[in-house]
């Protein structure tokens, strides 16, 4: 009976010692993440990428520590979002804030919600100031040198509409 107890004692120490190095395992992931969002705010789906690519933790653990720093708000994407169309709104369009942030794995109605709270860009001043700097005069351009110019603003994510009332207004 003495041999029982005793085998009974070393499976539970055994087992608490595995428990312990996966507390250990999850503290070490959670400063990990910690440490990565310090340096610089991110969005969950490039911190999942950048745990995962380290290869040292396992997807729960992952999973663990993004739901801990997302408990503390550390990790926010509409907060995320909110602030890459607040600092890009002057220099680039609505569409290609969306894509952008579609990239950077937000989602669509997180970016909505960003856009409509954070987007002041008046999509006319980017157009004239692109042409501006293009060098733009339309008495002096060629039809050639504007479609190229309607073009590249259109591949930038303006409306032909907007782009040629602009245009015209040179």
């Amino acid at each position: 009976m003495k041999e029982w107890d005793l085998s009974l004692g070393e499976n539970d120490n055994i087992q608490d010692k595995e428990e312990a190095g996966c507390e250990k395992q999850y503290k070490q992931v959670v400063k990990r993440a910690m440490n990565i969002l310090q340096r610089q705010d991110r969005t969950e789906k490039q911190l999942r990428d950048k745990l995962i690519s380290d290869q040292r933790f396992s997807e729960e653990e992952v999973e663990y520590a993004i739901r801990y720093v997302t408990s503390y708000r550390y990790l926010d994407d509409l907060r995320f979002a909110c602030n890459y169309v607040r600092f890009r709104c002057n220099t680039k369009s609505k569409q290609q804030l969306l894509f952008g942030l579609l990239g950077k794995g937000i989602s669509k109605e997180e970016i909505k919600i960003a856009l409509e709270e954070e987007y002041q860009g008046e999509e006319s001043i980017l157009i004239r100031n692109f042409l501006e700097k293009k060098g733009f005069d339309q008495n002096d351009n060629s039809p050639k040198v504007r479609e190229k110019l309607i073009a590249s603003l259109m591949r930038k994510g303006f409306s032909f509409d907007e782009i040629l009332r602009d245009i015209n207004r040179i």
